[in-house]
Order: structure tokens, then C-alpha cells, then sequence
């Protein structure tokens, strides 16, 4: 029987998840008073995202050994994943009470509070967990993160660089140092941060639009459409890369592709400018009928964009429509005579 647990500890591991289900509940079935194993079950179902099942089984193992700190800090976590926040609050208050100097059990209860907004006692206990465990990155890396939610990016800073100094490949640490220079306009900084995420990240897609992002601003098209590309392989519904990608392409004189992604985009968003780029699009491609009913559309959001009204003039015109097509240029030379 010690055999079957192994094996199906060691398919967990291996992320065989198929044969270790049915190497626990095979155990269980011999002996269900279990309660480690009825934890182990209960990560299982909650890696899948099965939280109703986790739940039973965590629940299980509580039964039969109900003063676990771990075992309330699993369930604890199960409840909020189930948008159920009182219990998941009593359960980590429970698990805390057992074992108050338990750093992942602050850390749980911080990522709670965090999800409640509830920033300042939050923070409080990753300040807790990195005490307890000074060499906890996991805790560091939510203590910065706090930081950037309570709009203190200098401090993040400071927290993910020494971070760095004790894990050089952090990618978290890299992706944030990167935003916070980004956002700092030093490109460069930024763009060596990214790329040092870039083979370690959990987030492939989030990272290659990243650098796409700095590339576009260096004028670097070819390269950014690379990497916005690579994203939308990582993650077809990256609507931003769509998104940049249509405005890329749009630039790359490429208009038959900027025109798929902004149909893409539209699928998510159908504000005024989404519509305006898919007529002017259409446009663009000569296809003037097909242009006409998307410029209506973000005309009726926005009455007052002059572009709407010129690409109007120009689709009206290409239709032979005269009349209409002299309205929308004169309506756009009244928003703004500059244009005579």
C-alpha cells in the first residue's frame, strides 16, 4: 500500500494528474481516515480549478484531524476561490491561531485582504511573513506588489531589486522592474528587464507584449510585430496585442491584417474608436459599402469626431453618394476651419 501513495506522490509531482487522482483515492479507499492524503487530494482537485471538490476533500481531512493549521489555511484559500470571503477569512483566522509563526499563512491572509481591498492590513501581513521568513521571496514579492497597489512604485522598487540580489531570475521581480521603468519612459531599462522574464515567465503572453510595446515606441516595427504575434500564439485572446497589432499594421501600410485584428477586437469592445478604425480600414482597402455602416455606428457614440465626419466624406463619396459626402466634410471644417 506504501507503494501505491509513492506513486502517486510522484505522478502529483510529475503533474501526472491523471494517475495520481487514482493513486489517492485508490490509498483512501484502504485507509480513509487518511487526513494528509485527503489534503494532497483536495491541492489536486484545486490545481485543476475544481474548488467544490476541493472542498470536500479538505473538509475530509479536517474531519478526521481538525487542529492542522495547513489543513484550514488549504480550505481557507478553497472559499476564496469560490468568491466565499467570510469563510475563507475564518478558516485562515483559524489556521493563524494554530500556528501563529506560519509565513504562508500571513501570506494567505494577505492575498485575501488584498482581494478586499483592504490594502493597509494587507500589507501588514506580508510585513508579518517576510519577518517570520526572511529568506520567503513568495512573501517579498506580495509585500512590493502591496506597495504598487497603494501607489508606492518606489518602494516596489527597492523590495523587487533586492529581490534580484537573491534570486537573479525572478520573473516577477523583472516583469515589475520593467513596467516601473517603462512606465518611467527609460526604455531601455525596461526592455533588458523584460527579456530577462522572458524565458522564466508564467505569463509568455503578458511579456512578449511588453517588449512589443517598447519596440513600438522605439519605431522598431518589424520587431514589435514579432513579439505581439508571439503573445497572440501564447494567448489567441490577448485582446491588447489584437489591439496593437491593428494599429501596427495599420502603420505597415498592412491594412487586410489590421482589419482581422480589429475584428478581433471588436468581439471584446465596441466603443467609438474601435468602430471608427474598422471603417477607416475598410476604407483604406477600397471597400467603401462595407466601410459605411461601422463609421455610422461610431458616429452615433461620437457626433463630434471630425475624423468619423472626413472618412464619412470619403466613403460617401466613393459610393457616389455627393450630398451626404459634402455634409460630413462641411460638418468636419465647422469642428475645426483649421482644415480649410
Amino acid at each position: 500500500m506504501t507503494n501505491t501513495l509513492a506513486q502517486a506522490l510522484l505522478a502529483h509531482q510529475k503533474t501526472d494528474i491523471d494517475s495520481a487522482e487514482t493513486g489517492y483515492l485508490n490509498w483512501l479507499k484502504d485507509t480513509p481516515h487518511d487526513a494528509h492524503t485527503w489534503h494532497l487530494l483536495s491541492i489536486l482537485y484545486a490545481q485543476l480549478g475544481q474548488y467544490p471538490k476541493a472542498k470536500q476533500t479538505i473538509e475530509c481531512a479536517i474531519k478526521h484531524e481538525p487542529n492542522v493549521a495547513t489543513f484550514h489555511n488549504t480550505l481557507g484559500k478553497v472559499h476564496q476561490k469560490m468568491g466565499q470571503t467570510q469563510e475563507a477569512l475564518e478558516h485562515l483566522q483559524q489556521a493563524q491561531k494554530l500556528d501563529p509563526n506560519s509565513s504562508p499563512i500571513d501570506i494567505s491572509l494577505g492575498n485575501l485582504y488584498a482581494q478586499l481591498k483592504d490594502h493597509h492590513t494587507a500589507r501588514k501581513h506580508y510585513q508579518d511573513a517576510t519577518q517570520k521568513s526572511p529568506e520567503n521571496l513568495h512573501a517579498q514579492v506580495n509585500l512590493a506588489l502591496s506597495y504598487l497597489r497603494t501607489t508606492d512604485p518606489d518602494t516596489a522598487k527597492k523590495i523587487f531589486e533586492s529581490i534580484l540580489l537573491k534570486e537573479p531570475q525572478n520573473a516577477i521581480a523583472h516583469q515589475q522592474l520593467g513596467q516601473y521603468f517603462h512606465q518611467a519612459q527609460r526604455l531601455d531599462a525596461a526592455l533588458s528587464h523584460y527579456q530577462q522574464a522572458e524565458n522564466s515567465t508564467e505569463n509568455p503572453d503578458i511579456i512578449a507584449h511588453l517588449i512589443g510595446c517598447i519596440y513600438a515606441q522605439q519605431g522598431k516595427l518589424t520587431l514589435a510585430k514579432q513579439h505581439f504575434l508571439s503573445a497572440l500564439e501564447n494567448n489567441p485572446k490577448h485582446i491588447e496585442s489584437h489591439h496593437n497589432l491593428a494599429s501596427l499594421c495599420t502603420q505597415m501600410h498592412e491594412h487586410q491584417s489590421a482589419l482581422m485584428h480589429w475584428l478581433r477586437v471588436a468581439e471584446h469592445i465596441t466603443d467609438a474608436p474601435t468602430r471608427y478604425n474598422i471603417g477607416a480600414t475598410y476604407l483604406a482597402l477600397n471597400k467603401a459599402l462595407e466601410a459605411k455602416p461601422y463609421l455610422l455606428d461610431a458616429l452615433s457614440m461620437d457626433h463630434q469626431n471630425i475624423d468619423t465626419h472626413i472618412a464619412l466624406g470619403a466613403t460617401y463619396l466613393k459610393l457616389q453618394e455627393h450630398q451626404q459626402s459634402i455634409i460630413h466634410y462641411k460638418t468636419a471644417l465647422k469642428l475645426n476651419p483649421q482644415l480649410d
